[in-house]
């Protein structure tokens, strides 16, 4: 059976609240016959809210509240009245390797992104949603995914050091960095769309044009 979390598209299970007023919240026409039923806890359109909400939430804590640990974030996200908070933290603790006591900041990303996933886990019993999902989630509550760094061109740092070159092998050395970057950014160009591709394309224009400025500098000097 599909946990309640999930089939409500609140994987952190957040209570209903009306003076809560969510972004993406279902409204009654917008809700599965199976969700019309829910009264205790809020439905959203799409897992991604959800996740936001997550975020927003535990956001809150730590700005209004200082709350930056676990030993003091979760027992306010999941009341001991109606949870075993110890094993809650315990289970979040085990999930994010951060201790129970340890200050986080939970504006940085891979924080954040750690806890969302791993209150999803203990709260559903899996955790179902792709990294794309749980990144878009994030991004709604205003959370920016860092850039992953381009590997650095072994051609390019060779022929850095090769400064004496001859024009010629320098010519040679240009295509083929032109040839690396360009197999660097295909792992990238995977999951980008249109626009980025056009992107990709001129960063690789632009590189060749700044080796081909450097193999004519080298030309002078020969």
């Amino acid at each position: 059976m599909t946990p309640r979390g999930v089939r409500n598209s609140n994987p952190g299970n957040l209570r209903f609240d009306p003076s809560n007023r969510w972004q993406g919240r279902a409204t009654m026409e917008q809700r599965s016959p199976e969700q019309l039923r829910e009264r205790e806890f809020e439905v959203f359109v799409s897992p991604e809210y959800g996740i936001r909400a997550i975020a927003v939430l535990l956001t809150t804590y730590f700005d209004r509240y200082g709350l930056n640990t676990l030993d003091r974030i979760i027992p306010r996200y999941a009341p001991s009245s109606e949870n075993n908070t110890e094993a809650y933290i315990r289970s979040v603790a085990a999930a994010t390797g951060f201790q129970p006591a340890q200050p986080l900041d939970l504006h940085d990303y891979a924080t954040m992104k750690a806890l969302v996933v791993a209150i999803i886990k203990h709260e559903n019993g899996q955790q179902p949603y792709s990294d794309a999902v749980i990144d878009l989630g994030l991004a709604m509550a205003g959370f920016k995914r860092p850039p992953k760094p381009l590997r650095q061109s072994r051609t390019l740092a060779g022929s850095a050091i090769a400064g004496t070159a001859s024009a010629g092998s320098m010519a040679l050395e240009a295509a083929q960095s032109v040839e690396e970057i360009r197999w660097a950014l295909l792992p990238i160009a995977d999951v980008l769309d249109w626009m980025q591709y056009a992107l990709a394309a001129l960063a690789i224009v632009g590189a060749g044009l700044a080796i081909y400025a450097r193999v004519k500098d080298n030309a002078r000097r020969v």
